[in-house]
């Protein structure tokens, strides 16, 4: 049984029409490949037209005398059929039998049914469709498509143009574990013009930011980056919108922040910067995640960050947003990590963002994991999104 592809009385404008509905793959046989060809779950068969097949120099010929039956019970003969090897979509299939037919009962070159489609595993995604082999093979194809798939959510891979250099880098971005095996080579000192305690009192929020608030202190003494506090210095808490709408939780240290001592780590130049990127062709960014929490506080600046709630009092163990020293004593913490990269001229830091530079995809890749594995020492959470 063929189905409705046997009729001989179509209409040629609802042909065309409907032809951009159907399921239809390009085949390569004998070197010459045949475009108007239709994947047919209703045929049991394979059929090619005559025309077609007669200029087929090599293949298996045999007589039939074989009756096909369509829509209407629309009757057509095939009086032979031939076997030989076709190429779809690069992949080769060997001895596959067509029923040969006049062109006038065929409104497509090729019609391949199901005694081909029980050979293969069929995937169909609206109006495309994909043959894989009937083993696990297509099963790993789909798993890698869906990894590939899942990296690039993470971070943009599709622009690397060498494929293995791009296998190389989703499995980097995929196995990055930060586990920490190396002590942070500094720790930030706030040091005060005077010892004149600063005490705010907690500031009135809705109920709403009062649990926004909580939930977000509950999420930082999980992760050992607040504390709780019996300090005699204490800021309130301040609850600002994010573009989206949710919450960012702030403390408002602008009075401790005029007696504190400026840490005068130099900012790298933006024109230095710009000059070192002169020479090379591919560039890597980084954004590490949550930058200024993996620099610690040291034990006697602790106190100084003590903040204030509705219900209670905390303070940071990790250098906290909102200091004005923290931006340039994080520079300095990323600096002495990462001192051997940036004093050889292919990395740059600015605070939290780091940019990896290299002449080729290859030397990238290399320069990218000797990157990764230094963060890694020195657990460096990054932010692959923005990466």
């Amino acid at each position: 049984k063929n189905g409705e592809s046997t009729r001989t009385n179509v209409n040629k404008h609802d042909l065309h029409d409907n032809m951009k509905k159907k399921l239809l793959k390009t085949i390569e046989i004998q070197g010459k490949c045949y475009e108007n060809c239709l994947v047919d779950s209703g045929s049991d068969i394979n059929i090619i037209s005559e025309e077609i097949s007669a200029g087929f120099s090599t293949g298996k010929r045999i007589n039939t005398s074989l009756t096909l039956s369509g829509l209407g019970n629309y009757k057509v003969k095939a009086n032979s059929a031939i076997t030989c090897e076709i190429i779809i979509d690069g992949r080769k299939y060997y001895n596959v039998k067509f029923y040969e037919v006049t062109k006038e009962c065929m409104p497509f070159e090729i019609i391949l049914g199901n005694d081909f489609l029980r050979t293969v595993t069929t995937v169909i995604n609206r109006c495309s469709v994909w043959f894989m082999p009937k083993d696990e093979e297509w099963m790993c194809s789909l798993l890698c498509k869906e990894n590939e798939d899942e990296v690039n959510n993470l971070c943009s891979t599709g622009h690397i143009k060498n494929t293995e250099v791009r296998k190389e880098v989703q499995q980097l971005v995929q196995n990055y574990q930060p586990h920490q095996i190396y002590e942070s080579p500094i720790k930030m000192k706030i040091v005060l013009k005077d010892e004149v305690p600063v005490v705010q009192r907690p500031r009135r929020l809705s109920l709403k930011e009062q649990q926004e608030v909580e939930d977000q202190v509950n999420e930082w003494k999980r992760s050992g980056i607040v504390q709780v506090s019996h300090s005699e210095y204490c800021s309130p808490v301040t609850v600002a919108r994010k573009k989206d709408g949710t919450a960012r939780v702030c403390i408002d240290y602008r009075k401790i922040n005029t007696k504190i001592v400026k840490d005068e780590f130099p900012l790298p130049l933006i024109d230095d910067c710009i000059d070192k990127l002169s020479d090379a062709k591919v560039f890597t960014c980084l954004d590490l995640k949550n930058g200024f929490f993996h620099l610690p506080v040291s034990e006697e600046s602790i106190k100084y960050t003590s903040f204030v709630t509705h219900n209670g009092q905390y303070e940071f163990t990790r250098a906290p947003f909102g200091l004005s020293i923290c931006p340039s004593y994080f520079m300095r913490f990323i600096s002495v990590i990462f001192r051997e990269y940036i004093t050889k001229g292919w990395m740059i830091v600015y605070i939290d963002d780091i940019i990896i530079t290299a002449k080729e995809e290859e030397e990238g890749l290399q320069r990218l994991q000797m990157t990764l594995q230094t963060a890694a020492n020195y657990g460096l959470q990054i932010n692959w999104k923005k990466s």
